[in-house]
């Protein structure tokens, strides 16, 4: 008895197949050459700015994410008036606000991750949760007006200084990276 009628006669540890997949080969193919190449693909370039201070980083982003947030907004209003001749979109209008939201977190974290500030996606996560709740107290009624274009920049400012300050003040020594 060979070696390979012992390894059939054991049980195999390898999961069956549910939808008649190929079985791998066990053995590798006994010429180097021809064995398939890993397909090399260029590194992804990332979004790279100067490095400076978490602190200084966090309130130029939340800058950023104010006035992309006025913009957002702007264009919604916009948008709504073209289409049911009114400014509320009613039911839609939610979603409309949950997709703004959802861009001003990935732009935040895009941002915060350019600068090489640590917990990028959870700082811009809580800065944009404690941007729209305050938008939501304090500015829904007067979003239309010119002043939120310095009012909506000035509270992400304040909001991503603040989650900085939160996720640095209570992450782990262990996970900091400074």
């Amino acid at each position: 008895m060979g070696e390979e009628d012992r390894d059939r006669s054991r049980p195999s540890l390898e999961l069956p197949s549910l939808f008649k997949r190929r079985r791998r080969s066990e053995a590798p193919p006994a010429n180097p050459v021809e064995a398939p190449q890993p397909v090399e693909q260029p590194p992804r370039r990332q979004l790279s700015l100067p490095h400076v201070g978490a602190l200084p980083a966090a309130v130029v982003t939340g800058v950023l994410v104010g006035l992309l947030a006025v913009g957002l907004t702007w264009l919604g209003l916009r948008g709504c008036s073209a289409i049911r001749d009114t400014s509320s979109c009613g039911d839609p209008g939610l979603l409309l606000l949950l997709a703004i939201v959802v861009v001003m977190a990935l732009a935040g974290r895009a941002l915060l991750r350019a600068w090489r500030v640590p917990d990028s996606g959870s700082t811009s996560l809580l800065a944009t949760a404690l941007m729209a709740v305050l938008t939501m107290l304090f500015l829904m009624g007067s979003l239309e007006d010119r002043w939120t274009l310095v009012v909506l920049p000035v509270v992400g400012a304040a909001t991503f200084a603040v989650a900085q300050w939160v996720t640095s003040s209570f992450t782990e020594p262990g996970d900091r990276t400074r």
